[in-house]
């Protein structure tokens, strides 16, 4: 009997606190949100390219002529690096490496291996971490702007590997 007393109270306790929903309250308490202020926090301390070198201009990509991406995308190198020391090697690893503008980066590279192994780099910098300045997602017709990309904290490079996997080209015969 008593605890038939105290569960028949419980209930009802619970039916009131139920009627008092804090979701009707919220229209009277809600207020527009102030616009979000992008700020590029690097903008006024960008540091001149240490990269482009006469050993590395054969790698620049030009930023502004990549297609269907329709922004200048910055300072960026690709291209194939044989694997070992015959510069006529067949195998090689494909990169794209981003330079980043902060100065604190100048002596860090984040190196990116997509996993498998053999996945392309390129899916990680497209779509799956995204950190590249652009991205581009499964789906859509066109890249957009990266405002969080890591770039923006330090330099970073993809590589498709190993030999034989996405841009990595391999001697015939070689998986």
């Amino acid at each position: 009997m008593r605890i038939a007393g105290i569960a028949a109270a419980l209930t009802g306790i619970a039916s009131v606190a139920a009627l008092q929903s804090p979701h009707r309250r919220a229209p009277e308490k809600a207020r527009r949100a102030l616009p979000i202020q992008h700020e590029d926090k690097h903008a006024h301390h960008k540091r001149q390219s240490s990269f482009l070198t006469s050993k590395t201009a054969k790698f620049a990509v030009n930023g502004s002529a990549i297609p269907d991406v329709d922004f200048n995308i910055g300072e960026s190198y690709a291209g194939t690096l044989s694997i070992d020391s015959n510069s006529t090697s067949e195998d090689a690893l494909w990169f794209w490496f981003f330079p980043s503008e902060n100065p604190a980066a100048c002596e860090e590279v984040v190196i990116w291996l997509n996993g498998g192994p053999g996945c392309s780099s390129l899916d990680g910098l497209l779509q799956e971490n995204g950190k590249c300045p652009f991205l581009w997602q499964s789906g859509t017709y066109s890249p957009i702007k990266n405002p969080y990309s890591w770039v923006n904290l330090t330099n970073m490079v993809w590589v498709d590997q190993p030999v034989g996997t996405g841009f990595s080209p391999a001697k015939n015969g070689t998986p």
